[in-house]
């Protein structure tokens, strides 16, 4: 893998109401948040793929997530935002499976970053977390129930991974 560019600052992404101007895009809503959702790897032309870093910055003059971008040369051609025969190359794995109830009282959460392996699938390790004797796991968290009752007293409970995009 060879790098063409080195990352420079080029594209403005929305945190909200995006609009696609030339190579980058531009945010219409007031501030940005955490600037982790950069615009999609794209071809630049056939052995040419442009990728964006995460985290980017947030300019908060213009209310946009400002992202460094990075042109790598594919060595078998780029084809619909990927090297073809390395589907990882510029694949950014920070799109975490959200976090979930896997029984009453213990929770799932997943690191924020993840590994691209295989055929460019993320990989996402993940911590179960059992919930506080007042708290119940509902939706992806624990919630105070202001009843007590047995169970476990907070703290990891062991870890293991999961796929995601």
């Amino acid at each position: 893998m060879k790098l063409l560019r080195p990352a420079a600052v080029l594209v403005l992404a929305a945190c909200s109401g995006m609009a696609t101007i030339d190579m980058g895009v531009i945010d219409a809503g007031p501030k940005c948040a955490r600037c982790t959702e950069p615009p999609p790897s794209f071809c630049m032309g056939p052995s040419t793929l442009r990728f964006f870093d995460v985290p980017g910055s947030c300019e908060s003059d213009a209310g946009a997530c400002t992202y460094g971008r990075r042109d790598v040369q594919c060595t078998k051609g780029c084809d619909a935002g990927t090297c073809i025969g390395e589907p990882c190359l510029g694949k950014l794995c920070v799109q975490p499976p959200i976090a979930e109830c896997i029984s009453a009282r213990q929770l799932r959460t997943y690191t924020s970053t993840g590994t691209c392996s295989g055929e460019g699938v993320c990989a996402y390790m993940s911590t179960i977390t059992s919930c506080s004797a007042l708290e119940e796991c509902r939706l992806g968290q624990c919630v105070r129930t202001g009843t007590g009752g047995s169970g476990g007293a907070g703290g990891s409970a062991g870890a293991g991974g999961s796929a995601g995009t």
